[in-house]
């Protein structure tokens, strides 16, 4: 029995990746808001982006710098259901841009009260200090 929980351990969290890149790609973009009453904002504002951001080693070696601007199709409950790169200064910040993007938490959009499914765009600035 130990041994079919500690396999179902394991498939399982590498399965989740593949599930959640398949429904990404299902997802109707026009179902997403693009005018509305009240805009979406990050839980705890830029500073909560930075602090999930992780500089890509390879950019720190190259002392790459720039702007992403990552498109986010954000839900009702502020999760995003599918981010993707909307410009990017160098590709080698384009991955940790968008794992940036979707670590972090929105407040929702609103129309009224009630919360809806909007497009934004989140721009994420790499700077070496």
């Amino acid at each position: 029995m130990k041994t079919i929980l500690f396999l179902l351990a394991i498939v399982i969290p590498l399965t989740m990746p593949i599930r959640a890149q398949q429904e990404e790609a299902t997802i109707d973009e026009s179902q997403y808001l693009e005018t509305i009453d009240y805009a979406p904002a990050i839980v705890g504002g830029l500073e909560a982006l930075h602090k999930v951001i992780v500089y890509p080693d390879s950019a720190l070696k190259s002392g790459v710098e720039g702007m992403v601007i990552v498109k986010v199709l954000l839900a009702e409950n502020g999760r995003a259901d599918k981010v993707s790169i909307q410009k990017s200064d160098s590709p080698l910040l384009s991955a940790a841009a968008l794992d940036a993007v979707r670590k972090v938490r929105f407040l929702p959009a609103k129309m009224g009260d009630v919360a809806v499914k909007c497009k934004l765009m989140v721009p994420v600035k790499f700077r070496l200090h």
